[in-house]
């Protein structure tokens, strides 16, 4: 209960006097916080792996002083990843500890190895399972969301073009005066549109072509344009963001504009703690 008053008072960073509702010192110094009352989560796991052990009646007490000492040794949970140890984490946070042990202790009991996947059947706190597997896949989906400069973080003036084309010879007397427009945003307001203030400046677009010729550019107020002309009508173009697994390919016209459109949406993160 203590814990929950504290959570409260110091996570809910709402403020409707501020700019765009959110006090942000407020925010800075909840994220210190929250830290800590996870570290604190992760040692009370740590705690309860190294010492719930099941009591059997069959055995003496010497071999179950060995099991104690398996437990702390670490040998007991072999299978225990890296991502359950953070499930378990997670659970303690939301469901506290006492549900957390008692989950453990009815694995052993069941003489499964402690992993994520065998400890959720045993919880026995509502809600419990579903909070920490819809935050681990929101958590793992997150990077998908993110752009990132491939060089320092400034803003360039114009597009900056790497040319790596070579001449290449054709038997046919056409050549393309297309272009291909690339625009990138980030769609805040989840209208599917690019609007003022959500277009994402300096970003990579790689552009490629079936005859293995590769021009870079970057966006400039979320745009780049790729001038073709010389180029043989008919073959294959890939776009892409490099490193965001973003691409689109299409057949390049005689002339006209190819417009690509490249949208990220706000990822949905967890907009408050329990």
């Amino acid at each position: 209960m203590i814990r929950g008053a504290v959570i409260k008072q110091y996570f809910d960073v709402s403020c409707p006097t501020c700019e765009n509702g959110l006090d942000l010192n407020k925010a800075k110094e909840s994220v210190v916080l929250l830290a800590r009352v996870l570290e604190a989560n992760c040692e009370q796991v740590d705690a309860i792996l190294a010492s719930a052990v099941v009591p059997d009646e069959d055995v003496d007490a010497a071999t179950a002083t060995a099991a104690v000492a398996t437990v702390q040794a670490g040998g007991e949970n072999p299978d225990t990843r890296y991502e359950d140890l953070w499930r378990f984490t997670l659970t303690s946070y939301h469901s506290g500890s006492s549900c957390f042990q008692q989950a453990v202790i009815s694995t052993r009991k069941d003489h499964k190895n402690v992993t994520w996947e065998n400890l959720a059947k045993k919880l026995k706190c509502k809600g419990g399972e579903d909070y920490v597997n819809g935050f681990m896949e929101t958590l793992f989906v997150f990077d998908t969301y993110r752009y990132q400069l491939t060089d320092v973080d400034v803003v360039v003036p114009a597009p900056t073009i790497i040319p790596t084309r070579t001449a290449v010879p054709t038997s046919t007397p056409f050549i393309s005066t297309a272009q291909v427009k690339v625009q990138v945003f980030m769609d805040r307001n989840g209208n599917k549109s690019p609007d003022e203030g959500e277009w994402i400046d300096a970003m990579s677009v790689l552009l490629t072509t079936s005859t293995n010729q590769q021009i870079t550019q970057r966006t400039q107020n979320g745009i780049t344009v790729f001038d073709m002309t010389g180029y043989t009508p008919g073959i294959g173009v890939n776009v892409s963001l490099p490193g965001l697994y973003r691409d689109q390919s299409f057949v390049l016209p005689e002339q006209g504009e190819v417009l690509i459109t490249f949208m990220f949406e706000q990822p949905v993160l967890p907009t408050s703690l329990p």
